[in-house]
């Protein structure tokens, strides 16, 4: 990440939902920008069909907002991904262990 400034470092290192939330945004407005100039590309310069550019489009925006959120975004919400997913395994125990407890 050597190309964020010094005064961004701090926003992109932390793990804030409000943090989280702006580098969520900032993905999604690179893949628009993807998104809107490849299609420009296509079908200005290379003189694509129109539905094929879009659907070329698409799909470059599309892959670019995927791999951006799982290189700068999930990563670093593993940790509170195993949380939830620790959590909802405990609670499926439970309600397992009070089915098979009603059950008798």
């Amino acid at each position: 990440m050597a190309i964020i400034p010094s005064s961004m470092k701090r926003v992109f290192s932390t793990n804030g939902i409000h943090a989280q939330l702006l580098r969520y945004g900032a993905a999604g407005g690179i893949a628009a920008l993807v998104d809107v100039g490849s299609f420009y590309v296509f079908a200005t310069y290379m003189q694509v069909y129109y539905l094929i550019a879009v659907f070329l489009s698409f799909s470059l925006g599309t892959f670019t907002n995927f791999l951006i959120c799982n290189a700068c975004i999930f990563d670093r919400m593993s940790g509170c991904y195993r949380r939830v997913n620790l959590h909802s395994n405990r609670k499926s125990k439970v309600v397992k262990k009070g089915l098979t407890r009603s059950g008798r």
